[in-house]
């Protein structure tokens, strides 16, 4: 697997993800991810990109990826992915909105869990 950085934003880098095939071409991996649909219902879908803060644990095959919303950290989402070898699979999602209104600040790890 390789993670390729795509961009650069104001608190974070954009990656995509993909494989190395036997012939030397790449395979794109995709990335399950949630998101708010106008009635504020979580969505799963998949991504053929990331956007936040990606650690990759290569003891435990675990990619981790922390995507503020804002630059303080308070708002985004905690994703953490499982290489099996092929597919990086989706274990826990968790997402905070954003609040206007000052409030306590809340670790990633902490943020509600959308997933499972």
């Amino acid at each position: 697997m390789v993670e390729i950085v795509c961009a650069r934003a104001a608190y974070q880098l954009v990656y995509t993800y993909g494989v190395y095939q036997p012939d030397g071409t790449l395979q794109p991996l995709t990335l399950d991810v949630f998101y708010p649909d106008e009635a504020g219902q979580m969505t799963r879908t998949s991504d053929p990109t990331i956007g936040g803060l990606a650690d990759f644990d290569g003891a435990s095959a675990e990619l981790t990826v922390f995507s503020k919303a804002r630059g303080l950290g308070d708002c985004g989402s905690l994703a953490e992915y499982h290489w099996t070898g092929r597919e990086l699979e989706l274990l826990t999602y968790r997402y905070q909105e954003c609040m206007d209104a000052a409030a306590d600040f809340i670790k990633p790890a902490d943020y509600p869990q959308i997933y499972p």
